[in-house]
C-alpha cells in the first residue's frame, strides 16, 4: 500500500484541500506510521499555539507544528528532531505528506473515518473523487423530440430532458446546475426524491 502513495497523489491532488484549512487538518486523531502493526500513532495538530501530540502505544509526546504557505509545507518539530513535510493530499478522511526533498511519503489516516481497513478507506476516497470527475465533465444535449423541465431543488436547479407531455419519468436524462449529477437521491420535497443513477432516473418517489 505505501509503495503506491506517489502514484495515489498524482491520482487525486487536484481534489486536495490545502494544509491551511484548518478546519480539516487540526483537533483530529490522524493515525500513521502502518509499517509496524503492533504500534497505534496517533498525531494530533492542535490549533491551540500550534502543538503538535502523539501518542504511540498510550506513550505520549509533544512538540510543535508550523504551516508555511510559501511552500504550501508543514513544518514539524517533534524531540530533537525536526522534519519538513510538502503537501500531497488532504481531505478529511486522509492525508499524505512528502518528505521535503525526497520522494518519500507519509499517510495519516483520520482514525475517526476507517470503518473496516485503511485499504478499503484509501479506496473509497479515490473512487469518490474520480467517479466526481467523470459526472461533472459530462452534459446532456437536448435531442428531437425532448423538452426540458425546470425545478429548483436542496441541490440546486435541476434541468429534466423528458419526452413526457407532462411531468417527467423513470429513464429521463438529469442534469443539477448544468451539470450531471453524482449517483444518489435529489430531494425534490419534504418526502420526495429522485434516485439518479449514471445521469438518469432510476426511481421516482
Amino acid at each position: 500500500m505505501i509503495l503506491h502513495l506517489k502514484e495515489y497523489v498524482n491520482r487525486l491532488k487536484k481534489y486536495s484541500q490545502q494544509l491551511d484549512n484548518f478546519a480539516v487538518l487540526t483537533d483530529q486523531p490522524w493515525v500513521t506510521n502502518f509499517d509496524n502493526p503492533t504500534e497505534r500513532c496517533v498525531y494530533i495538530f492542535r490549533n491551540k499555539d500550534s502543538q503538535l501530540i502523539t501518542s504511540t502505544n498510550g506513550n505520549v509526546k509533544k512538540g510543535t507544528w508550523d504551516y508555511l504557505p510559501s511552500m504550501k509545507s508543514l513544518l514539524i518539530e517533534l524531540g530533537d528532531k525536526t522534519t519538513l513535510y510538502n503537501q500531497g493530499f488532504l481531505d478529511n478522511s486522509i492525508m499524505i505528506l512528502r518528505r521535503d526533498g525526497t520522494d518519500e511519503h507519509q499517510l495519516f489516516v483520520n482514525e475517526n473515518k476507517i470503518e473496516t481497513t485503511i485499504e478499503k478507506l484509501l479506496q473509497k476516497v479515490e473512487k469518490n473523487y474520480l467517479s466526481q470527475t467523470k459526472t461533472e465533465d459530462v452534459s446532456w444535449k437536448i435531442e428531437r423530440g425532448e423538452k426540458v423541465v425546470k425545478f429548483i431543488s436542496d441541490s440546486g436547479e435541476l434541468k429534466i430532458f423528458t419526452r413526457k407531455e407532462q411531468g417527467y419519468e423513470v429513464g429521463d436524462k438529469i442534469m443539477v446546475n448544468n451539470k450531471v449529477p453524482k449517483d444518489g437521491k435529489i430531494k425534490m420535497g419534504y418526502w420526495n426524491y429522485i434516485l439518479v443513477e449514471n445521469g438518469r432516473i432510476k426511481k421516482i418517489k
